[in-house]
């Protein structure tokens, strides 16, 4: 996937899916590639996200995360993360 490097593998997390458990990217390159791909619906599922996380999120790690796609796809983060509050 574009922008992500092979420590992606080091940050994923696992879960239970129909029985079986399975490994999922972790919480802040999920964060980045949704905004990476940048959709109403993606970044809708950002603010979703944001709003039920109960864990603290890795800021300085997202950050670097989504610099990865652009100045854009930054000022989108950092967008939505004002408006969280």
């Amino acid at each position: 996937i574009q922008g992500t490097t092979e420590a992606i593998f080091s940050r994923t997390v696992e879960a239970k899916f129909m029985n079986a458990r399975i490994r999922v990217v972790g919480i802040d390159d999920f964060i980045a590639m949704k905004i990476f791909a940048g959709s109403s619906k993606d970044l809708s599922d950002v603010v979703g996200v944001l709003e039920v996380w109960f864990k603290p999120i890795n800021l300085p790690l997202l950050e670097e995360l989504v610099q990865r796609y652009g100045k854009d796809a930054l000022r989108k983060l950092q967008s939505l993360l004002k408006e969280k509050g």
